[in-house]
């Protein structure tokens, strides 16, 4: 891709609106003059970095070499080609693909509606309370919460309406662990977990980023308005949080005032050990963003991605040097010692 057609692509995908604020707050927050921003912004982009990518990787006081650390979208999406077999894609692709592979995994309980309507009604008698999925989807969106426990409810008309909408993963509630409750009870807070396979067939978990909701929504992810940090070695908070669509860090939840500083993760080793055994599970499939709860039991997968963000592992803030995580990410692939929390 030429460097025009790049930075079209950086303009279609980005509002001059949001950027113009990034742009306002870069000064806000170094000094720097919006002009030279804007300049050195746009130079950026050429390179494949976004406006939002400038201010959370700290490009305002990073230059030269450092630059060079940080993947962008192009690195992670050719990483992604590099070590994912296309061909085995669906399982992750598809939820009901992925819950049949990984059930030993879930921690709960699920049924797909071609199992047929008496199923569904037997599935209901357990669990009044479900979930009901489109199989491929994207960002939490085609997901309904629904309970049947209402004498109005009928199941025989719910499943034929779920089935004519396509919402035909049906899955029992994840419960979160009542600490994980804590942070923001409005949703289940999960755990990014980055694992690669290198090429001796060893896993390594590269980064993990913990994700909680705003409080507004049913949901976690950073483009319903969520909120993200990365933790420490042993999975307690000690950076601020980060949320795209406010562009601002908070050190308390903005709605219920709960302070982050020094919340410790339950069952966070564990976390990362489920991830590290389950990206052994299909190794054609070697970079992985693992989506995980923790429950009262334990922590339990949702689903997996093949392409894995590249840019919240890079916020500056998370880094005391400064630098990306080009060289993490590819020492994982090598077989190099690497976990991601020597890195802050």
């Amino acid at each position: 891709m030429t460097d025009f057609r790049l930075l079209s692509r950086r303009a279609d995908l980005g509002s001059l609106k949001r950027m113009r604020r990034n742009i306002a707050l870069v000064h806000e927050d170094f000094g720097q003059s919006e002009l030279v921003t804007l300049l050195d912004m746009l130079g950026c982009m050429r390179h494949g970095f976004g406006h939002l990518d400038y201010l959370t990787f700290g490009f305002a006081q990073n230059h030269g070499e450092n630059r060079k650390t940080f993947m962008t979208m192009g690195d992670n999406i050719r990483l992604s080609k590099q070590l994912n077999d296309r061909s085995y894609s669906r399982l992750f692709l598809d939820k009901s693909e992925f819950n049949r592979a990984f059930q030993a995994f879930l921690g709960r309980e699920y049924m797909v509606l071609t199992e047929g309507p008496e199923r569904f009604l037997q599935f209901l008698q357990t669990h009044p309370v479900i979930f009901a999925k489109a199989p491929v989807s994207f960002g939490g969106q085609a997901v309904r919460r629904i309970d049947t426990s209402d004498a109005q409810t009928d199941p025989t008309r719910l499943y034929q309406d779920l089935l004519r909408n396509g919402l035909v993963l049906i899955e029992q509630p994840i419960v979160q662990h009542a600490q994980m409750q804590r942070l923001c009870n409005a949703c289940v807070n999960t755990l990014r977990v980055v694992t690669i396979v290198d090429d001796h067939g060893d896993p390594h978990v590269v980064y993990t980023i913990l994700r909680v909701g705003s409080g507004d929504r049913a949901t976690d992810n950073v483009s319903s308005g969520g909120m993200y940090t990365m933790p420490n070695a042993h999975g307690e908070i000690v950076f601020p949080m980060f949320c795209d669509q406010s562009a601002r860090y908070y050190t308390q939840h903005p709605k219920t005032g709960f302070s982050f500083s020094g919340f410790q993760i339950p069952f966070y080793a564990q976390a990362l050990e489920l991830c590290r055994q389950a990206s052994l599970v299909e190794t054609h499939i070697r970079y992985i963003g693992w989506d995980v709860a923790i429950t009262q039991h334990g922590p339990v997968l949702i689903e997996g991605n093949p392409l894995p963000g590249y840019d919240m592992c890079q916020n500056y803030r998370f880094h005391a040097d400064g630098k990306g995580m080009k060289k993490e990410l590819l020492a994982a692939i090598r077989g190099d010692k690497t976990e991601p929390q020597e890195l802050s």
